[in-house]
């Protein structure tokens, strides 16, 4: 982490609620000889020692003073200009605003699952169209704010820089059409070859809750998933953390550091290869369109010296 200064306050919680989670994780393996398989057993309702319970307790405040750390983090690096600046395209500053994006989604939407999944302890939790569209909307919404709280706000990059541009405007509609055909084929033949090898995508069980909604409901997910979403997600990584890192690091460093990211945040290995491919391809032509204010590149002198 190489943007945390000590001195920092939230530094200091992060650092203590890592500390508390390491601890407390130690102490736990201590407790049973290392053996992880014990150790759950002892966790399990009715079976729990005194120690156990004490050191799961100091994990849980552990995440709750990291998750507050982190927090604070992002928002005492949005407080001025220069803080703004300062490391704007390193990895830990887009890991805590993706990271920050996600603790928000959960906060907000674990209620409205508890809720659903009451009916049916046991089962497995189906999403409704309602909440999978939720689910999408308090992700990309707090990604997409944090973005602007953090970087648009000082003009750290704007949101022309990061691809809002009307600059050639059908030319780039019918590019990126072209270039959405050939990167879901590409996509669709990783599927298939990782398919012959047992690796089935789990990816569409998210939406099975869909094949029974309304054409409002359908309508309502299909805005979200094919429209709100990808937009959120292009913003985010080929528009912030592609040109951020381009940079600092260049180009290529920017097409796999945004792509494996943007695979990694689909939190599902079974598609992590096509979904890489996808955010390759993007990287690459999103960086060749020239989409990019050159006047804006001048403005920031050596850090913008990178080019293909």
């Amino acid at each position: 982490m190489p943007n945390l200064r000590l001195l920092s306050w939230p530094a200091r919680l992060i650092w203590l609620g890592l500390v508390l989670v390491g601890a407390s994780a130690v102490a736990g393996l201590v407790s049973v000889g290392f053996r992880v398989g014990d150790l759950a057993g002892l966790l399990a309702p009715g079976q729990m020692s005194l120690g156990i319970g004490a050191s799961s307790l100091a994990a849980l405040l552990g995440i709750l003073v990291f998750i507050t750390g982190l927090v604070a983090w992002v928002l005492y690096c949005s407080a001025t200009p220069e803080r703004a600046r300062r490391g704007y395209g390193s990895l830990w500053t887009i890991l805590s605003i993706l990271g920050v994006a996600v603790i928000v989604n959960t906060i907000l939407i674990i209620p409205v699952l508890y809720t659903q999944a009451l009916p049916s302890p046991g089962e497995n939790l189906v999403l409704s169209p309602g909440s999978l569209v939720l689910a999408l909307i308090t992700l990309d919404g707090p990604l997409i704010g944090l973005l602007y709280l953090r970087i648009v706000r000082f003009r750290v990059l704007s949101w022309t820089e990061m691809g809002f541009t009307t600059e050639k405007f059908w030319q780039r509609i019918g590019l990126g059409l072209l270039v959405s055909v050939v990167a879901i084929g590409a996509s669709a033949m990783v599927q298939e070859a990782l398919l012959r090898v047992g690796i089935e995508s789990t990816q569409m069980d998210m939406f099975a809750g869909v094949r029974d909604a309304t054409i409002p409901q359908f309508i309502g997910v299909l805005l979200a998933g094919s429209v709100i979403a990808p937009v959120c997600e292009e913003t985010f990584f080929r528009g912030y953390v592609f040109t951020a890192i381009k940079r600092a690091r260049g180009a290529p460093i920017g097409i796999i550091t945004s792509s494996v990211l943007f695979a990694l945040s689909h939190g599902n290995l079974t598609i992590f290869l096509p979904i890489l491919l996808v955010g390759a391809i993007f990287a690459v032509v999103f960086g060749r369109t020239g989409s990019l204010v050159r006047s804006e590149e001048r403005r920031v002198g050596k850090e913008c010296r990178s080019r293909w």
